[in-house]
């Protein structure tokens, strides 16, 4: 467009009234000023012309399969009907603009881009998703709003900026993610915090990825027996946050449930299929299960037990689902909404975070 532009000058000059040809001395210099960059353009080479940047579009669809799609596929890849295995966490990019520590979801866009270039995948995105491999990011205008809370709170260090659509993760902490379904952690620089190294990939000669392998990631057979009963979120991330806290024995909740002699389930099991996923768990007594899955009220429960005491579902640790069984528990799970199906199940959880204060959450150091 600038070089179209620049041939048209001279045709629009030609069309002046007559007196405007006459430069005067003292516009000379302006009239020459303005032209010389449209000169410059014209003839300069594109600087488009560097294929390795812009040969083609990085965001490439399909995305290609790598080292690291083939491993996680096979390890975590889910298959309509097996187990949940864990999903993967990507830290990898958060510091790799340091103009951008403060926003390190731009900052991992940017790196994203760049092992797009050297692997044809983003290792982070629909470069997982496109092969059925589970991750813990949140990018919709749908996000939770809980969380936003968690994700902000206790995986980034500080005060960042973060966007409630785009999930931001920044601070490998296994103890949290474990709770959350992780199994593994991608990044951009090796740790030495003891966990097994599961794979490198070198992008270039300057930048490697490292795949970390988690010990207890949460597959559905968290099974606390202490419970903390908070009225604020406040207070629920404050408990979660200290590093003492013990997520496989203890629970946070908002709504207290009945006094029982809890005790650890013996056996459970989480199905996955496309539209819901199936449940199946055993205790010796009372028991709960806190799930790696998202509460929310458009979750349909359609739960049995062979014990006559009820069954019961709570919000646990924010943003988790825990179930509270006797004896055994079997069903399915399914997420259910719209305009014409649980038109206030949104609502709804709109109104949980307006209870339990989310906004009032202070930022963790």
């Amino acid at each position: 467009m600038l070089c179209v532009a620049y041939q048209m000058v001279p045709a629009t000059w030609r069309r002046l009234p007559l007196e405007t040809h006459r430069l005067r001395p003292g516009n000379a210099g302006l009239v020459a000023f303005a032209i010389l960059p449209w000169a410059c353009l014209a003839w300069a080479q594109p600087p488009y012309s560097n294929e390795m940047i812009f040969g083609g579009d990085p965001w490439r669809w399909p995305p290609h399969s790598t080292a690291l799609t083939e491993f996680l596929r096979r390890e975590i890849g889910l298959t309509a009907g097996a187990p949940f295995r864990g999903r993967v966490a990507s830290l990898a990019g958060s510091s790799h603009d340091k103009t951008l520590l403060a926003s390190p979801f731009l900052s991992q866009h940017n790196y994203d881009q760049i092992t797009l270039v050297f692997t044809g995948n983003d290792h982070r995105l629909y470069g997982l998703w496109y092969f059925g491999i589970p991750t813990l990011i949140e990018n919709n205008q749908f996000s939770s709003p809980f969380f936003h809370v968690l994700t902000t709170r206790l995986l980034t260090d500080g005060r960042i900026l973060s966007t409630h659509s785009q999930t931001a993760i920044a601070k490998f902490d296994p103890r949290i993610l474990e709770a959350l379904g992780v199994g593994y952690v991608l990044t951009d620089a090796a740790n030495d915090l003891g966990f097994p190294l599961r794979l490198q990939l070198k992008l270039d000669p300057y930048r490697s990825q490292f795949l970390y392998e988690l010990a207890r990631p949460n597959l559905g057979n968290y099974s606390p027996v202490q419970i903390h009963t908070v009225a604020d979120a406040a207070t629920a991330v404050k408990l979660m946050a200290n590093p003492a806290f013990d997520f496989g024995k203890e629970v946070v909740l908002t709504d207290s449930l009945p006094d029982a002699n809890w005790i650890p389930a013996t056996k459970s099991r989480i199905n996955v299929f496309r539209d819901h996923l199936e449940l199946e768990a055993e205790s010796d007594g009372r028991s709960i299960l806190v799930l790696p899955v998202e509460y929310s009220h458009c979750l349909e429960f359609m739960l049995r037990s062979s014990a006559s005491a009820p069954i019961e579902v709570r919000r646990a640790n924010l943003e988790q689902t825990a179930i509270a069984f006797s004896r055994s528990v079997v069903g399915s799970i399914a997420l259910h909404y719209g305009p014409f199906k649980h038109p206030d199940c949104r609502l709804a959880d709109y109104r949980d975070s307006k209870a339990l204060a989310l906004s009032a959450v202070p930022r963790t150091k």
